[in-house]
């Protein structure tokens, strides 16, 4: 009898020309976005070196694009490992609510130093899903923190089992997505209008479909992502 805990998943893009392509591409855009921290270490460890800059400063700066880069570095290792999965992903009932709570408890210190608060607007049952709680906590630990980026006051969790399938969506007061970015907001390394090259929504559209789900954007007066997730 097949242990229902496991579920295999299909390998994205067989083919090796497609395979070998995507690769081509993560180096580029990795090349670019390692270089510019690293340029920035460089230039303030010669100000030290030469005296040109105030060490504790410059210290502080290396240390914080040392920490930059490595959450960079993590993140693509992360989204390369999802991307190319080939076995089989561990996969056990769990009620979203909780992991999804679990997420809004360990980001409450950032929101409250922000001066953000988090609202839930949950089904008082418990939304059962099979899914890797590994894989879910971490996409929703991403649309968290982008909530809590561009939130003005409040950001809205919601989580509901619907005919067929779960949704969990969460919804920010930020000043919105623009009509031009919003149909690349989930491509990798595109520049937002805050100049930075993100990968962050990437990840979690990465986990949503390697639970066969689909995620939706949607900016006018607030910002809601929606996720849907089938019931299988």
């Amino acid at each position: 009898v097949p242990d229902r805990r496991y579920k295999r998943l299909p390998l994205f893009g067989t083919g090796g020309s497609r395979s070998w392509e995507r690769w081509l591409n993560l180096l580029r855009n990795t090349h670019h976005e390692l270089r510019t921290p690293l340029q920035s270490i460089r230039c303030y460890a010669e100000g030290i070196e030469y005296a040109l800059m105030d060490p504790r400063q410059s210290a502080a700066t290396i240390i914080s694009e040392t920490d930059r880069l490595s959450e960079l570095v993590e993140d693509l290792l992360y989204i390369s490992r999802v991307e190319n999965i080939t076995s089989h992903v561990e996969m056990r009932e769990n009620d979203l609510r909780d992991t999804l709570s679990l997420c809004a408890d360990l980001l409450q210190p950032m929101a409250e130093k922000k001066g953000l608060q988090f609202e839930y607007e949950f089904d008082d049952q418990p939304v059962l899903l099979s899914y890797n709680e590994k894989h879910m906590y971490r996409a929703f630990s991403n649309l968290l923190s982008n909530a809590l980026r561009y939130a003005k006051g409040s950001i809205i969790l919601g989580c509901h089992s619907r005919a067929g399938y779960a949704e969990v969506s969460v919804t920010d007061d930020g000043p919105g997505i623009l009509l031009d970015v919003l149909p690349h907001i989930f491509e990798r390394f595109y520049k937002g209008t805050d100049g930075k090259h993100g990968i962050g929504l990437s990840i979690v559209k990465s986990v949503v479909e390697l639970h066969g789900g689909e995620i939706t954007v949607e900016s006018e007066e607030k910002t809601r992502f929606t996720i849907l997730l089938p019931k299988k």
